[in-house]
């Protein structure tokens, strides 16, 4: 089954296409990979889909076209994503992050957060056992309390994937999720992704540049090259393919293998 049907998205800025009449289709439950060489148009694709950047097209995510909605409202629809440079709130601590990641989640009103409220406190006791299951499970509990500045890179990275599960997306968006760790941080990463993604039950959209990660994870992937899409396949089709090789994946897809 379909879960997002994109056909006939553009974006221009000014007077450069930076996305000229993509169309792809992603599978409920698949791991769907983004690729191309930078300047390609990936993330222009996935600002277009979380109305970060005005496009044209359609994109219809469970028959609602996200290309009409406001901008705010995308994760209302179960869309929630991560961005090639962390946009999290450094000030605050791990559990202040995470609970923005719940706040759309939350069932009370002003008067019950005004008078404190059973259903306030029920609400709030729900969103904080959430957040405790979401840090145990991506290793990163231990640093609920602390502000999320401090942290390495690498735990950063986690915490900006736990606000965004936490969310209950059905649609998990990862830019270049890898960008910035080494060997045992990707390592690390690509276990608790595969593991949030069973336990989750998500589809993910994932924008990487890391060969070796892309090629072993992905139940398809879709190439770009110039803002237009130049190939689709699995990952032994995709290394096979010449317009791919010669477009972007060269050598590199048959040394990482």
């Amino acid at each position: 089954m379909i879960l997002l049907s994109i056909k006939g998205l553009s974006v221009r800025f000014k007077g450069l296409i930076a996305v000229n009449d993509f169309s792809m289709d992603i599978e409920r439950g698949n791991f769907h990979s983004l690729i191309g060489p930078n300047g390609a148009g990936k993330t222009t694709v996935v600002n277009a889909l979380t109305r970060v950047v005005p496009s044209t097209g359609t994109a219809l995510f469970e028959g609602v076209d996200l290309l009409k909605v406001p901008a705010h409202r995308i994760i209302n629809f179960g869309v929630a994503r991560t961005f090639q440079n962390l946009e999290l709130f450094k000030n605050l601590t791990v559990m202040g992050n995470l609970f923005i990641g719940a706040y759309h989640t939350i069932n009370y009103n002003f008067f019950d957060e005004a008078f404190i409220t059973k259903l306030y406190k029920s609400e709030q006791s729900k969103i904080l056992q959430n957040i405790v299951e979401i840090s145990e499970m991506l290793d990163i509990k231990g640093h609920l309390n602390a502000p999320v500045s401090s942290l390495p890179y690498g735990t950063q990275k986690l915490v900006e994937i736990g606000r965004a599960v936490i969310s209950k997306p059905k649609l998990l968006i990862l830019d270049e999720p890898f960008a910035g760790l080494n060997d045992f941080e990707s390592d690390k990463l690509k276990s608790e992704i595969m593991r949030i993604k069973s336990l989750y039950n998500l589809t993910i959209l994932m924008i990487e540049h890391d060969m070796k990660i892309v090629m072993s994870i992905s139940d398809r992937i879709t190439v770009m090259n110039f803002g237009e899409k130049v190939a689709e396949g699995s990952p032994s089709e995709i290394i096979q393919d010449r317009k791919v090789t010669e477009a972007y994946l060269g050598d590199r897809a048959y040394s990482r293998g």
